[in-house]
C-alpha cells in the first residue's frame, strides 16, 4: 500500500522528539493504519516527517477516509504541541507511489544519524 506522509514544522518546540513521538502514537491508534515505520526529524530538528502505511490501497476510498481522519487530528496537535501538520500521499496516483517512496527513503537517509540499528538501516536501501 502506498505511504502517506505527515509533515510538520517542529522548530518552535523545545522537545521535537516528544512532539514526533506523541503524534506518531496518535496516528498508530487510528483506524485504517497498518503501521508507522518512520517518524523522524530532519537533520536540523526543525521539520518532522512521519510515514504512515494504510491498511488499504491508494485508490481505495477508505484510504482517503484515513487521510481525512488524520487531517482531523491536526487541530488537536496544534493545541497540544503547537505544530501545524499536513498529510500527503492519499491522492497520489498509484503509478507514482514507488517514486514517492524512493524520494522518502532519500530524505530519511539524509536526515537520520549514521549510527542506526541494523534493522532500520535495511529499510533505507
Amino acid at each position: 500500500n502506498g505511504p502517506l506522509i505527515v509533515t510538520m514544522s517542529v522548530v518552535q518546540s523545545s522537545d521535537p522528539l516528544g512532539v514526533i513521538a506523541g503524534i506518531q502514537s496518535d496516528i498508530e491508534r487510528t483506524d485504517g493504519v497498518a503501521s508507522v515505520p518512520m517518524a523522524v526529524p530532519n537533520e536540523n530538528a526543525d521539520t518532522a516527517m512521519i510515514q504512515v502505511i494504510p491498511t488499504t490501497a491508494p485508490d481505495d476510498p477508505r484510504t482517503e477516509e484515513l487521510v481525512k481522519r488524520i487531517q482531523a487530528m491536526a487541530p488537536d496537535w496544534r493545541a497540544k504541541y503547537g505544530v501545524d501538520a499536513t498529510v500527503t500521499g492519499g491522492d497520489i496516483p498509484r503509478e507514482n507511489t514507488t517514486r514517492v517512496y524512493q524520494l522518502w527513503k532519500a530524505i530519511v537517509a539524509k536526515a537520520l544519524p549514521l549510527q542506526l540499528p541494523p534493522e532500520l538501516r535495511g529499510l533505507l536501501r
